[in-house]
């Protein structure tokens, strides 16, 4: 497996193309050139990142940033979830299934940049992951794609899946209303195998970064999406966590995104974690300039912030239920 040059911050391009109104070409391209600037080496994207009317919207993005800029594309480690319908957003893990959604992403990258990572973006429990991997694999061995990740596993198929091939990276949602990876043991599994965690929704959809105004309205717009801990009787609750980000950050000048990223960041590597790599999601250069702005905690203030964080109780899921067979497979 080709050694992977991972920066300790991510970029999430999601957001780009899941919308009924993709990011203009050049808007995306200035914000993919800042994230460059800034140092991040590490992009996560999804052959599913789109409305049913524009297939492969995101990987076609990132095909045109890389013919508009192909001197970027050996700076970038690119991963790429697959394996999912994008009309239904099933999960599709036979091995001719497989081999479909990985020559459709090659196609769709046309050769501008390679695949670092591949990954299945959830797993069947129907399907043993020993049934997967080896699939995966002979596009590493055949020199298509350079490595093999996971998302959304729990710790014991983390640990079957890297006996049959080695795994480059698990993508995992870690976050302030998601910290299950360290309290069920899977971030600690990763950190004795040597896999980075890649941590998605470091923000919590937005809400601990205060993209809404209010519980209410964000409530108004993620309940779209089945996310339980963000109806609007759950989110009044949980917003008491922004409510502490921010004081935080007021007090240290910086911006809530900066103090959850330096959250995060603070506990990359230690106490027996993986080494946790955070991908926020940004549009624009202003909002990609401030998430990859380095900031850092006092010993003191992620005691603080982290002693809160604990000590409080999330109120609801992280997914509906027809979402959650997939989770923690």
């Amino acid at each position: 497996m080709t050694k992977l040059n991972i920066s300790d911050v991510g970029y999430g391009l999601m957001g780009f193309t899941w919308t009924p109104h993709p990011t203009p070409d050049d808007q995306a391209f200035a914000a993919m050139k800042a994230s460059i600037d800034a140092g991040i080496t590490f992009w996560n994207a999804g052959s599913f990142y789109n409305l049913p009317d524009n297939p492969y919207a995101n990987l076609k993005l990132i095909a045109r940033y890389f013919t508009k800029y192909p001197e970027d594309a050996p700076k970038i480690v690119l991963s790429v979830k697959t394996c999912v319908n994008p009309a239904n957003l099933g999960v599709e893990l036979k091995p001719e299934q497989i081999r479909e959604h990985i020559d459709a992403v090659l196609k769709a990258l046309d050769g501008k940049v390679r695949v670092g990572i591949l990954e299945p973006a959830r797993m069947d429990p129907a399907i043993p992951v020993e049934d997967v991997i080896p699939v995966i694999a002979e596009y590493v061995k055949a020199g298509k794609i350079d490595g093999i990740g996971l998302s959304e596993v729990g710790k014991e198929t983390l640990k079957r899946a890297n006996a049959v091939h080695p795994i480059a990276a698990v993508e995992l949602e870690f976050s302030m209303t998601a910290r299950h990876i360290i309290e069920d043991g899977t971030a600690q599994v990763a950190a004795e195998l040597g896999i980075p965690v890649i941590g998605y929704s470091p923000f919590s959809r937005g809400v601990i970064a205060g993209r809404y105004k209010s519980a209410k309205e964000g409530a108004d717009k993620l309940a779209l999406f089945g996310f339980d801990q963000f109806k609007e009787d759950n989110l009044n609750h949980n917003w008491k966590l922004y409510d502490k980000v921010k004081a935080v950050a007021d007090a240290k000048g910086a911006t809530p995104a900066q103090v959850v990223l330096a959250w995060i960041k603070y506990q990359s590597g230690r106490n027996g974690n993986p080494r946790i790599v955070p991908i926020p999601g940004a549009t624009t250069v202003e909002r990609v300039r401030e998430n990859f702005k380095p900031v850092t905690l006092t010993d003191e203030e992620f005691a603080d912030l982290d002693t809160f964080v604990r000590n409080f109780k999330v109120s609801g899921d992280r997914y509906n239920e027809h979402s959650r067979k997939f989770l923690s497979v």
